[in-house]
Order: structure tokens, then C-alpha cells, then sequence
């Protein structure tokens, strides 16, 4: 099936070429693809297990920064996929001539070889990548994350439309695993979208992951965050794996392990952590709100005091103090334990059961608080 690419990619060459001469299409229209790490050699289309086409969301006016490269793409590389970057053009990102090139980007990309092809996106990105998915060439599979093309609510009247034509367009859907996360606190998300994608999907055969509103995992962008990557992205690899069936992927029990982490803690304190601990001490790991992760191993309480190694995960690219560590002593406040100093973020851990609890971050000013659910590692 994914050999008859020309003959799927023939209806959007066409509109393609058609606007561009046609004169309807903006003087400069630009979708350039480029390397998502271009500090770090392809492995080329003999060794890659395939190809990734990242798509970004649409910024909301000219000269507004697009979307960061979301950290789930670094397991995707790390698991032996080629990782591309489409830069669409603020004035040339439309719903005519963004699918059109991205499906012309699939083909450059086809005819160097690449075996497999993947689609990533995140909210426009997302939508243009199921639309190609729809409508060909043939994609091997699409990771859709907050998929929306029709604004978002109050602002947009017609943001009901990311879920009356999310569901005809997964219908044309064939021959592609689809992978979907909807979130809840997405404004451009009209409501349960999960349930008609999977019942529609399910119906026609294709192979699919939807992850409908996860617990803990909130907002439009949620998927960015790299504690979302830690979570996630391991189930992502094995769900695209074309060595692999689509079933085996199991995202909805896959569990936050010590190895899928990119957090480091001392060596003493991180061999310290891995034997077994009775409560409250041990390693323990959640994300905030802002989806920043959090790692706190926790030493055994001495005389009223306990002493833990706070290490927190990096929040977005390019960040000069993540990850970092701290070392901390504090005390037991009735049922909680509070670590204070002067000049220094609190922390407040209160238990929430044998294998949970709530850690609150106060900056040392506090003007700025946070909170997150740490579930103990295995």
C-alpha cells in the first residue's frame, strides 16, 4: 500500500501547484523542512527505522514564536527514528496549502528511501497531519496531540468545528495507526472527542491509541512538557515500532519507571534510593502543574528531622538550571514534613496514602507556589 504514493499524492501536488499559479496563494508561500536536531547526524533511510515530520501548532499572529519541539520527539530519535521539522510561513499556513506541502515534504522524504513515514503535531499541526493521513499519500502512522484548526473558546465562534470535523476526517482515515491525546483544560477542545475518534477508528479497522484526558495532565500544550515525554514516550516508541503491533503499545498502564527518567540524582543517593524503603522514605517522582517534573528521594526519619535530595527536570529547551539537585534537611510538622531555609524554596510533603504524596514548591520570595503528586519508583 505505501508503495503507490504518487498516486495518492497526486491530489494534493495538484491544489498545490494549482493555487500557486492561480495567484490565491500569498508571493512567498514557505514550508521548509529541516533537520528537528541538526546538531546530530540522520542515520539515513537505511538504518532509520523511519521518518518523523514534526508540525507545529499555528502561532496566533506574524512574528510569534512557534511551538517548542516537544521532548517525546528526543525518545523518537533515541529509538531510531529520522526527525524532520516543517516550518510553515505565517502567511502560507492555511488549511489549502499546509496539508498540500506537507504531503509534497512526505514525498521528498519517500523518494530518499525512508520505509516508514510518521506525522507528529501538536493543536494546527496536528489537524494538517490527520488531514494528510485522510486524504494520502500513505502515512504509516500519526501522533496527534490537541488536534484544532477553528480557534478556541470564547473566542471563536466556530471552535465546535475541532470535533464536527475532527470525526468525518478520522473516518477517511485507512492503513494509518493513529495515535491521538486529548486533554483536559483544552480550550480548543469542544469536549469528549476520545470517545466518537476511538468508536471510529475501532469501526474501520485502524489501528489506534486514543488517550482521552489522562489524570494529572492539563492545558492545550500539555503534551510539550517533558515530564509528559517521560510518561508517554516510551508507549509512543513501541505504538509506532513497525517491528512491533500497535497493541503492544499499552499507554494507559504504562507506568513512570527509574529508566524511562532523565532526572539525575547523586550516585549515593540515587543507589541509596533503589533498595527498599519503608515510608515516607524512598524515591518518589510527579510533575507539576506548569509540568515541570519533580524527584525527591527521602531519607528515614531521625529524631524528628529527615533529610531528602530534591532534583528537579528541565521545563523548556535551553533552560541553564535544569536539571539541578538540592540537598535539604528538614523536620516533622505533625503529619507533614516541611523543609525550610532562609533564602531557600519550601518544601511541604504532606502522605496522600503508602504510595503517593504532595509536594508543595514555594519559591524563597513566595511569590510563586506549585504543586505536584509524587508516586513512589520501583
Amino acid at each position: 500500500m505505501r508503495g503507490t504514493w504518487r498516486a495518492w499524492c497526486g491530489g494534493f501536488a495538484y491544489a498545490l501547484v494549482a493555487l500557486l499559479l492561480g495567484g490565491t496563494a500569498p508571493a512567498r508561500a514557505q514550508f521548509n523542512l529541516e533537520p528537528a536536531y541538526p546538531d546530530r547526524a540522520p542515520l539515513g533511510p537505511a538504518r532509520a527505522l523511519g521518518a518523523v515530520i514534526w508540525n507545529h501548532g499555528k502561532p496566533p499572529f506574524r512574528g510569534a514564536d512557534g511551538d517548542m519541539l516537544p521532548f517525546y520527539l528526543d525518545r523518537l530519535r533515541d529509538a531510531g527514528w529520522d526527525v524532520f521539522r516543517l516550518e510553515r510561513d505565517w502567511s502560507s499556513d492555511n488549511l489549502e496549502l499546509s496539508p498540500a506541502a506537507l504531503s509534497a515534504k512526505v514525498g521528498v522524504l519517500h523518494d530518499q528511501g525512508y520505509r516508514e513515514l510518521v506525522l507528529a503535531g501538536q493543536s494546527y499541526g496536528a489537524w494538517i497531519s490527520l488531514m494528510v493521513a485522510a486524504s494520502g499519500p500513505p502515512i504509516y502512522a500519526v501522533i496527534a496531540t490537541s488536534p484544532a484548526a477553528f480557534g478556541r473558546y470564547p473566542d471563536s465562534r466556530v471552535y465546535k468545528r475541532n470535533a464536527e470535523d475532527l470525526f468525518p476526517m478520522l473516518d477517511r482515515i485507512r492503513h494509518t495507526r493513529v495515535m491521538l491525546f486529548l486533554f483536559d483544560g483544552d480550550a480548543y477542545d469542544p469536549g469528549d472527542r476520545g470517545t466518537p475518534a476511538r468508536a471510529i477508528l475501532a469501526r474501520n479497522g485502524v489501528d489506534n491509541a486514543v488517550i482521552a484526558y489522562p489524570e494529572g495532565w492539563h492545558g492545550h500544550g500539555a503534551a510539550n512538557w517533558n515530564g509528559f515525554a517521560t510518561r508517554f514516550g516510551p508507549c509512543m516508541s513501541r505504538f509506532i515500532d513497525p517491528r512491533r503491533a500497535a497493541a503492544d503499545a499499552h499507554c494507559e498502564r504504562d507506568p513512570v519507571t527509574r529508566d524511562a527518567l532523565r532526572l539525575k540524582l547523586p550516585d549515593d543517593v540515587a543507589l541509596a534510593s533503589s533498595v527498599s524503603a519503608g515510608p515516607p522514605d524512598g524515591l518518589w517522582y510527579g510533575v507539576y502543574a506548569n509540568g515541570r517534573e519533580a524527584l525527591l528521594a527521602l531519607g528515614p526519619v531521625q529524631n524528628g528531622s529527615v533529610s531528602a535530595t530534591y532534583g528537579w527536570g528541565i521545563q523548556e529547551r535551553g533552560e541553564v538550571d535544569a536539571p539541578g539537585y538540592d540537598r535539604r534537611i528538614g523536620r516533622v510538622e505533625g503529619e507533614h514534613l516541611l523543609f525550610s531555609d532562609p533564602n531557600r524554596p519550601t518544601l511541604d510533603v504532606h502522605p496522600l496514602g503508602p504510595e503517593r504524596l504532595s509536594l508543595t514548591w514555594t519559591s524563597s520570595d513566595g511569590t510563586h507556589s506549585d504543586t505536584a503528586e509524587l508516586r513512589r519508583l520501583q
